[in-house]
């Protein structure tokens, strides 16, 4: 199988989007008003993982499917298509595969895209549960119920990478 071609890329970063991306921390609060570039940060990032860390397990989501798949998807695609990522996407499990990072597992990076509202009550964490995940990046976070979050830090467990 192909390995990703790393390309050189010439983006004009915003000072907010250069903090993201220089972000040592493990958890950071992206916040700024409309058109600041916040969810280009998040896809430049993304990008920035599944280069530098191939097989890695990212999450990128909105509380509804919705606001997921009508506004965040298609603007990864088209960010992964201008930096040249290849993918494949897993209807099944709503993951984007990123063909050619292939990992210590022998599997691919994965970027799984979804909403988190769960319509069944007895199950809210199900758009979660049997996750690993190395990363994630919960777009209008404040639309998420407080005890959500604990439930997203538990995700963070996948073997041999960074959790943040």
């Amino acid at each position: 199988m192909a390995t990703a071609k790393r390309t050189d890329i010439r983006i004009r970063l915003t000072p907010i989007q250069a903090r993201v991306l220089r972000a040592s921390a493990p958890f950071v609060d992206l916040e700024g008003g409309i058109r600041s570039g916040k969810s280009t940060a998040a896809n430049i990032k993304k990008h920035q993982l599944v280069v530098e860390h191939p097989g890695i397990h990212l999450l990128h989501a909105r509380w509804t499917d919705e606001d997921t798949h009508g506004e965040m998807l298609p603007k990864w695609r088209e960010f992964a298509q201008s930096v040249g990522l290849d993918l494949r996407w897993h209807p099944d499990e709503q993951y984007d595969e990123v063909l050619g990072t292939t990992g210590p597992s022998g599997h691919n990076s994965r970027v799984y895209v979804r909403g988190l509202r769960s319509g069944e009550s007895a199950s809210p964490y199900k758009a979660i549960r049997g996750l690993d995940l190395a990363w994630f990046h919960i777009e209008q976070a404040e639309e998420l119920p407080a005890g959500y979050w604990g439930e997203l830090l538990g995700r963070l467990s996948q073997i041999s990478y960074l959790h943040g």
